[in-house]
């Protein structure tokens, strides 16, 4: 097997890490019992794998275009995968360091952005009020959440932008109050209700 010289220096780093290295003396350069001085040559583990590198989604291109009679709007579902759940068992082809915290908020909230919508109805959401909150406020967005029943540390969220819709009423649903016989995961449903146009009555999103 062949190796590239830097995996090579990687491969062996551990076997060097916090050493000294002393010249070794040849026939033609006796030792002449004086030794240089010497330092570590490395005081750190390095890791031998690259930090992932996400690419944002392009910029949606095209506008909502509201016609005569109509009023049109962006709405983007999402299920983000709460990172209570991200277990490397369950993603075993996935670099590790893409299933951290630090690197998967930066990557969601990239792409949250990049959809520039009006509503973002998220399921699995956790960490809303230590991230997301704070953080879609920055872009303008205000929200709701509701977290799930139980010892359940993920919920539902919506995300809106005040310029396009005004949230008039929040009603919460909690599935397992409405079918008790059946077990269904304690899933709850956020629905707001938006008046934008008085014609188009109001309109529920889930």
């Amino acid at each position: 097997m062949l190796l590239k010289p830097q995996a090579i220096w990687a491969a062996s780093l551990p076997l060097f890490l916090g050493r000294r290295l002393l010249p070794k003396s040849s026939p033609s350069t006796p030792h002449s019992g004086r030794r240089l001085p010497l330092r570590p040559i490395c005081k750190r583990r390095m890791s031998a794998q690259a930090e992932p590198r996400f690419a944002p989604l392009p910029t949606a291109q095209s506008e909502p275009d509201a016609g005569a009679d109509g009023y049109q709007f962006r709405l983007v579902s999402y299920n983000i995968l709460a990172q209570v759940y991200v277990k490397s068992a369950f993603f075993p082809h996935s670099p590790s360091a893409s299933l951290k915290w630090k690197a998967r908020s930066k990557a969601v909230l990239t792409e949250l952005k990049s959809f520039n919508a009006d509503l973002m109805c998220i399921q699995e959401l956790d960490e809303y009020e230590t991230f997301y909150r704070k953080n879609m406020e920055s872009s303008g967005y205000s929200s709701i959440y509701v977290q799930r029943s139980g010892d359940k540390r993920d919920g539902c969220g919506i995300f809106y932008k005040p310029k396009s819709v005004e949230l008039l009423q929040k009603e919460v649903i909690h599935y397992n109050d409405l079918v008790e016989t059946c077990h269904l995961n304690d899933n709850v449903i956020s629905a707001p209700s938006n008046n934008s146009s008085p014609s188009e009555g109001n309109m529920k999103s889930c």
